[in-house]
């Protein structure tokens, strides 16, 4: 149902292109550094998916269950450990004694577990409002690179027409991100009984955060090449820029002509003393 819709409005773009009065251009220089900064950052953004840039989940790491006692699993932990339990494991090993700290240790992850001051496993809100600095900081640094890929100063017009549509994009994803963390259950897990049946809702959502950045800025790279090299979301010649470039052609073909009459009129005035030298008599 989309792609039928997509092509047809990418051809209307095409045509609406055509009829704006301007041609198909190449990237200019000015939008040609933006898109390298919003692919490098897309990259980064894509690297950060990967498990070895994620915090640690022990019990992926000791592929236990959410039921297992906290000293077995603590156990468990030690002995694939090759220098002992970090400070981390310590305070989690202090904290995760029931099963609702288990719980939110899969909503929340390790840091707000486990470093918190202010957090109580009665009081859900608290961990929240610990995590939202971490989960709002790749949406803030985000939005200011595409502000400034979108910055009238720094890429031109093709860039400032977007510079909307880039920031109500990010404010969208972060709000929904933060409502989607508020409102997830996260005692959906309580009655997994295996590893595989557990919703890993902290990894998981970091994934997606990432991928969904990446993807808005991919997005406003390609909006960007559109724009700029003239292939779609034209804006048309006003009227005032047509008569500027007629009256521009207008002087050009005038100085040519005034050029060809200045060469035409040497070429006739040599070609007339060329003659009257021919028949002109000889001296004797």
């Amino acid at each position: 149902m989309l792609l039928p819709k997509a092509i047809g409005y990418y051809r209307s773009f095409k045509e609406n292109s055509k009829k704006g009065g301007r041609p198909i251009r190449p990237v200019p220089p000015t939008v040609t550094r933006a898109l390298g900064i919003l692919f490098v950052i897309s990259v980064i953004l894509l690297i950060a998916t990967l498990p070895i840039f994620s915090e640690e989940n022990i019990f992926t790491k000791t592929q236990s269950r959410i039921q297992i006692p906290v000293d077995v699993l603590f156990t468990r932990l030690t002995a694939i450990r090759p220098h002992g339990l970090t400070e981390l494991d310590h305070r989690l090993r202090e904290k995760l004694i029931s099963l609702e700290s288990k719980l939110l240790y899969l909503k929340f992850g390790p840091d707000a577990i486990g470093n918190c001051l202010f957090c109580k496993a009665d009081d859900h809100r608290s961990f929240y409002y610990y995590t939202m600095s971490s989960v709002l900081t790749p949406h803030v640094l985000n939005l200011a690179v595409l502000a400034a890929a979108t910055s009238g100063m720094f890429v031109g017009e093709e860039g400032a027409m977007w510079r909307q549509f880039a920031t109500i994009c990010s404010v969208i994803i972060a709000v929904v991100d933060m409502s989607y963390l508020s409102e997830y259950d996260h005692k959906l897990n309580a009655k997994a009984t295996r590893l595989e049946d557990l919703d890993m809702f902290f990894w998981r959502t970091h994934t997606y955060r990432y991928v969904a950045l990446a993807g808005l800025d991919a997005l406003v790279g390609w909006l960007l090449f559109l724009s700029s090299t003239n292939r779609a979301f034209v804006i048309p010649v006003s009227p005032a820029e047509r008569l500027e470039t007629a009256t521009k052609v207008l002087e050009t073909a005038r100085s040519k002509m005034s050029a060809a009459s200045v060469v035409l009129n040497t070429v006739n005035r040599r070609s007339e003393e060329h003659t009257s030298e021919l028949q002109s008599p000889p001296l004797s």
